[in-house]
């Protein structure tokens, strides 16, 4: 009877033991999983997730404020589908989708998107083909290159602006000697 109860004990010591550490387990993996929402959520670029179809899983509030629309209304809809693209702009997207299919990244590459409200914004997007759960998806990231190019655009202004008045400051000038 003894030697049961010294059994019994040093299994229920076992069990606890590993209770303990399958909790610690769960506490970690708990603990990543909100690290890497935290990070999805609050990237300041757009992230979404869409399968080889081009149809969105997943996004972040980034990807909202990009597009305009709220992630319901993304989430089950294609960018074919929300017409995000223009028309011209569709056979390149298309071809990039393609490479994902064949596990193959693409970008950092310039589009114009078009808001839910219409109006354009100007992206860098890259794309990386993972696999989640043994499903093959796309992984996306779009920064917003609109204040980038815009700044770009001035200084080429600002220095085309400074040359003119160089030229035109040396037809202006004049070199007075006086004769003896």
């Amino acid at each position: 009877h003894d030697r049961l109860e010294d059994l019994v004990r040093e299994r229920t010591a076992q069990l606890e033991k590993d209770v303990s550490e399958r909790k610690r387990v769960e506490d970690a993996l708990r603990e990543s999983e909100e690290r890497l929402r935290i990070l999805f959520e609050c990237s300041p670029d757009a992230c979404y997730l869409h399968d080889l179809s081009g149809v969105f899983i997943d996004g972040n509030r980034a990807a909202e404020r990009v597009t305009g629309y709220k992630k319901n209304e993304l989430i089950g809809h294609s960018f074919l589908d929300l017409k995000l693209l223009p028309a011209n702009q569709m056979p390149r997207a298309l071809a990039f989708l393609g490479k994902n299919a064949l596990g193959l990244p693409t970008g950092p590459d310039e589009f114009t998107l078009r808001r839910k409200d219409g109006t354009p914004v100007h992206l860098e997007i890259s794309t990386f083909p993972v696999k989640i759960m043994g499903k093959r998806m796309v992984l996306g990231t779009a920064r917003d290159v609109g204040e980038r190019r815009k700044a770009g655009e001035a200084a080429v202004r600002e220095a085309a602006f400074r040359t003119a008045i160089v030229d035109r400051a040396a037809e202006g000038l004049c070199v007075c000697h006086e004769i003896d």
